[in-house]
């Protein structure tokens, strides 16, 4: 402890006075033979202090122990070995306890309660006895023929010293480390009165015939106060009894007052190690059942958080479990889904769908299936699908019931069905340019051709393949909007954009373009979006509407509002409500690929914006684009 910090050497010195202090009270006793006595305390101080502070401490302890030997009438030669032996005891306990038993000073686990008996109490007790027993022979304090007594009171004592203080120190120096609070002080301290009390009548009042009323305050204390409690306990029953055998109000069957305290420190120390085992396996059945309400909060938050309604049911056709989602996608009533209530439930389910009586018929197989997974697809009333994952639920592999996941996968059908259009539109459009390029190649290829006829027939071509080129560039824009991820919004000035756009979209001379913009109007966009949006918006006004041709923008409700419209024949209403979708052209005169529209949805919806289409009566065509207004 040379280099170490002022508050170790004081916990060193602390540690030092205390062995000393309990050291003299163990040999001044009048059970004690030479420096052998059955009360020996300070084996437990030590071992503590090595478990709290770590091996640094080992020069107090051995401090410690030398001090309290040499005041003895021993060399001091013999002192120092005994000491010695001391220090090896608490160290090889430690050691032991921590390196081989993972050592919990807790005492909550029945492991560590057993650890501390065979390392702490057996193994490392046998060095010091050995030690110290061998160095009183060689010096002829004791006789060789009283070796093996000496050896064996030497090692009852350190073993006792463990068992009882250890315990009580460990107890209280975690509570004091974690700063933990009595949760009942004041039963607590009852506890304790009535403890000392009665132990006081048994073993000082003459009443040792009725030991067995103190078992119950052991139970209270352990079952309510745990380590702290138990030990406390016990250590206060220890110091009494052995007051009670010196003073004679006890009477135990022992040849000697050594002999008496020792029966009686074993008895105490087995009450100890039974306690100290009851109140490990309290603590790790409350740990236990903390863990499975932890876990099974968890579960049920992760139940909760999915996106799939989740439904558990037993063998016996019992609700289980179930999840928030599941309650939310039946719409059905939380009364309505209490566990073991399945009637309510499947009526709500069963309402709900286009055919319930086969569904019904399907699902009620299924109980008869206990292994069986099973997958299939609901139609609701409503128009949406939902597939079913069912699969056995199982403990120990044996199935006890079912879990039932239901997901609603409407959006996904429609995604799904949409790509399936999108690749067979696309399909139709490049099949005719690519019909145009193979037949000209084939005319080619079969018939000798002048050149001004194979002029024209390259130009075919060329014209079939800038059309083909233009469609996959239309396609490849498309992709790219609604895979690349969304830039910042930034303040854009509208009557700015509309000036800009206006300069580069050609307005044929029969056309009258009418403008109606206010200057502030600030909208949220993304750079460059806004200005591809109103000249695909423009562009098809001039190419497919009248010669009066309006833009105007107000502010509403936090957006801004900017339209476009002509008078042109308008939209045939047939198709009017899928214009935005890819390939689908607003007139069957036109000459695009109708992307134009989807690549003006796509664009907005990155900027948080939407696109309208309204008709004008009595003809005419007006397109609304609504985005965030800038504050």
């Amino acid at each position: 402890m040379t280099k170490s910090s002022p508050r170790v050497w004081a916990i060193g010195a602390a540690i030092a006075l205390v062995y000393v202090v309990a050291a003299k009270l163990g040999l001044e006793l009048s059970v004690a033979y030479s420096n052998a006595t059955p009360v020996w305390a300070p084996v437990g101080i030590s071992l503590v202090a090595l478990l709290l502070f770590g091996r640094k401490m080992w020069p107090a302890i051995a401090l410690g122990a030398f001090v309290a030997n040499a005041l003895t009438s021993v060399p001091l030669w013999v002192a120092a070995v005994i000491a010695v032996g001391n220090t090896l005891e608490a160290l090889v306990g430690s050691e032991l306890l921590v390196r081989v038993a993972r050592f919990r000073l807790s005492l909550d686990r029945v492991k560590d309660v057993l650890s501390l008996v065979l390392f702490g109490a057996i193994v490392s007790t046998a060095v010091s006895a050995s030690i110290g027993t061998s160095a009183l022979a060689i010096s002829g304090q004791v006789p060789w023929d009283r070796f093996a007594y000496t050896w064996q009171l030497w090692w009852h004592g350190d073993a006792m010293g463990v068992l009882i203080v250890a315990p009580l120190l460990l107890s209280w120096g975690v509570a004091l480390r974690t700063r933990e609070r009595p949760e009942a002080p004041f039963e607590e301290g009852l506890l304790m009165v009535g403890v000392v009390l009665a132990a006081s009548l048994v073993f000082l009042g003459g009443s040792w015939r009725y030991p067995y009323i103190l078992f119950p305050l052991l139970v209270w204390a352990a079952l309510r106060f745990k380590q702290r409690g138990a030990t406390t306990a016990i250590f206060a029953m220890s110091v009494l009894a052995i007051a009670g055998i010196l003073n004679g109000t006890v009477p135990v069957g022992g040849v000697t007052a050594t002999a008496s305290v020792q029966i009686f420190q074993t008895l105490i120390a087995l009450m100890a190690m039974t306690t100290l085992i009851l109140t490990a396996s309290v603590a790790e059945k409350e740990k236990s059942r903390s863990e499975m309400k932890e876990g099974a909060s968890l579960l049920q938050a992760t139940l909760d958080s999915t996106t799939d309604g989740i439904l558990v049911i037993d063998f016996e056709a019992r609700i289980t479990s179930f999840n928030r989602r599941f309650l939310e996608m039946w719409d059905i009533p939380d009364d309505h889904a209490a566990p073991g209530d399945l009637a309510e439930v499947f009526a709500s389910f069963l309402d709900r769908l286009e055919d319930p009586e086969q569904v019904f018929a399907s699902e009620l197989a299924l109980f008869e299936q206990h292994e069986s997974e099973s997958v299939e697809v609901f139609l609701l009333k409503d128009g949406r699908r939902i597939e079913r994952y069912s699969q056995p639920q199982r403990i120990d592999r044996i199935p006890v019931g079912r879990v039932w996941s239901f997901r609603d996968v409407t959006k996904q059908k429609e995604l799904e069905e949409a790509r399936i259009r999108f690749i067979n539109d696309a399909a139709h459009e490049l099949r005719n340019p690519a019909s145009v390029i193979v037949g000209i190649a084939d005319l080619l290829k079969d018939r000798e051709t002048s050149e001004d006829e194979l002029k024209k027939l390259i130009a075919g071509m060329g014209r079939q393949a800038d059309k083909m080129n233009a469609l996959l560039k239309r396609m490849l824009d498309l992709g790219r909007l609604e895979s690349r991820p969304a830039q910042d919004l930034a303040p854009v000035q509208v009557a700015s954009v509309v000036d800009e756009v206006l300069e580069s979209v050609i307005i044929p001379s029969h056309c009258s373009l009418l403008t109606s913009i206010p200057s502030d109007l600030t909208a949220l966009a993304e750079e460059g979006s806004l200005d591809q949006v109103l000249v695909n918006l423009l562009t098809n006004a001039v190419r497919y509407g009248g010669p009066t041709i309006k833009i105007g923008a107000f502010q509403a409700s936090g957006r801004i509002h900017l339209w476009i419209e002509d008078d042109g024949p308008g939209i045939d209403p047939t198709v009017a409500t899928k214009i935005f979708d890819p390939f689908h052209r607003a007139s069957t005169n036109s000459d695009g690929f109708g992307l134009g529209l989807a690549i003006v949805r796509s664009l907005l919806v990155r900027m948080n914006g939407e696109v309208a289409y309204s008709r004008i009566e009595p003809h005419g065509t007006r397109f609304t684009v609504s985005l965030l207004a800038s504050s």
